[in-house]
């Protein structure tokens, strides 16, 4: 896969090739973050098509946002290969979680509609995001494919509900492991040491758990019917094919000024598939102004994405972005990235 170096202060990219196909895991956005920002593709499949049993987890025995494995690749071809040999070996009969589903042949309508999120409501995606997005709708209009603007379903509430969850045994088992290896506290596990060091003199509950779950569980049912609402206006009187969705605000932010996880986190909290695909580069006319930047910012992670955002130090970058599928729908969700690669493909020549 490619690999984004930066170089010195003055912040060039290198972009080197290696392997073809790489397995990611995926809790937050942990494949579709690092294929959109090295410019692969990457599929993140709802929990039960791959198996994980085996597998080291930052938070063993957190159940109520399950981490998945999938494919990162250059290439289409790749991914799907890889997912159609995972389930070929019948996993199932292996991993005690595998939903026993084969990899299956998707039929897809000759005219499609999808549903596009510009904005998630929370952080507005900065230059570059925003001209992808732009490029993919046209492309796909001038195919004869459909898209409504749309936005997910109160992502302040899932943002509150996944990070409960992330945090429900208020950062012990994180903690544990940086006490016992004598070091301090990452920079990125800041929520993680805020939970612990509130929870010390109050432990968090099985029954706060609980109740948190039973929250979650109300807001993915909220949220599913929210999504075939879409029939509605999609003009098709099917609900949306898929969504695309910027996978983060940035490009390629540099250390420690990726601010927003929601446009991935959104999903995991839903347990919803999503496929990754590149679209184009930012460029140095990529830049903020008074027409494209938030007036007031919503809130301060708005605020620092935008303020960090320098459209000469990351020219070059990738900017990719995702097609999110109901739950279980991985064939649907690669087999739309082919049509939306197609449709950038054509819209270049």
């Amino acid at each position: 896969m490619s690999i984004c170096v930066s170089q010195g202060c003055q912040h060039e990219l290198t972009w080197i090739t290696g392997s073809p196909l790489g397995l990611g895991t995926d809790i937050g956005g942990s494949i579709r973050i690092p294929s959109a920002l090295c410019g692969i593709y990457g599929l993140k499949p709802s929990f039960g098509r791959f198996p994980t049993y085996g597998g080291k987890s930052s938070l063993p025995g957190q159940e109520a946002v399950r981490a998945t494995n999938g494919p990162m690749s250059t290439t289409i071809d790749a991914c799907e290969l890889f997912a159609k040999a995972v389930m070929d070996t019948e996993p199932w009969n292996d991993d005690p979680q595998i939903l026993p589903i084969p990899w299956r042949k998707v039929e897809l309508p000759e005219k499609l509609c999808f549903g596009m999120i510009v904005d998630d409501t929370l952080c507005k995606p900065t230059p570059p995001v925003l001209r992808g997005l732009a490029e993919t709708k046209a492309a796909l209009e001038a195919a004869g494919h459909r898209v409504v603007e749309w936005v997910p379903y109160d992502v302040e509430r899932n943002k509150n509900l996944l990070f409960r969850l992330f945090e429900g045994d208020g950062g012990a088992k994180i903690a544990s492991v940086i006490e016992e290896g004598g070091e301090p506290w990452p920079q990125g596990l800041q929520p993680f040491q805020k939970a612990w060091e509130s929870s010390k003199d109050k432990a968090r509950t099985v029954a706060d758990l609980w109740t948190a779950q039973a929250e979650r569980t109300a807001y993915c049912k909220e949220a599913l019917d929210y999504w075939i609402a879409t029939k509605e206006i999609s003009g098709t009187g099917r609900p949306f094919d898929g969504v695309i969705s910027p996978v983060s605000p940035h490009a390629a932010p540099k250390h420690y000024e990726f601010h927003h996880l929601m446009y991935t986190g959104v999903w995991n909290l839903t347990d919803q598939s999503s496929f990754v695909f590149p679209v184009t580069r930012a460029t140095k006319s990529d830049v903020k102004d008074a027409n494209n930047t938030p007036n007031p910012f919503r809130n301060e992670t708005e605020e620092r994405t935008w303020n960090d955002y320098n459209a000469d130090e990351i020219e070059g970058a990738p900017v990719a972005l995702q097609v999110v599928t109901r739950r279980l729908e991985e064939e649907k969700a690669v087999a739309l990235g082919r049509v939306i690669a197609a449709a950038l493909e054509k819209s270049r020549k």
